[in-house]
């Protein structure tokens, strides 16, 4: 924010903290279970995601030059409703692979969202 004209007073309005006294915002700065993002999501949505940000969790595909199945792991940097697929949508950031085949350098941020298609968790975040 080298160049910016925005004031620190105005980057706390555009984050809505300006108004909350500092007796309160240094409490939750003191109590970091507080600012930790919630594992539910509102209930306008018809179910809750089956995974969340910085779970770890493994897809498996087969590889046919090899023929054995191979596991890619990664992260959960994302979570998406979308609305006409009725379902949610996740960005992965890939790091490891069992594969040393397939020419990738881990790791990998997969930009495309995707369902969890066969997705097994691995470890909660």
């Amino acid at each position: 924010m080298a160049n910016s004209t925005v004031t620190r007073r105005q980057f706390l309005s555009l984050c809505g903290l300006a108004g909350i006294p500092s007796a309160i915002t240094g409490s939750i700065v003191q109590q970091p279970e507080l600012i930790e993002p919630a594992r539910k999501i509102s209930v306008k949505f018809p179910g809750q995601p089956e995974f969340w940000f910085g779970d770890v969790i493994r897809y498996p595909w087969f590889s046919a030059n090899e023929n054995k199945i191979h596991w890619e792991t990664g992260e959960v940097t994302g979570v998406a409703w979308h609305p006409k697929e009725k379902q949610w949508l996740y960005a992965v950031n890939w790091t490891t692979s069992t594969s040393d085949t397939n020419g990738f350098n881990y790791p990998i941020f997969d930009e495309h969202l995707t369902d969890s298609g066969d997705f097994q968790l691995v470890t909660k975040g």
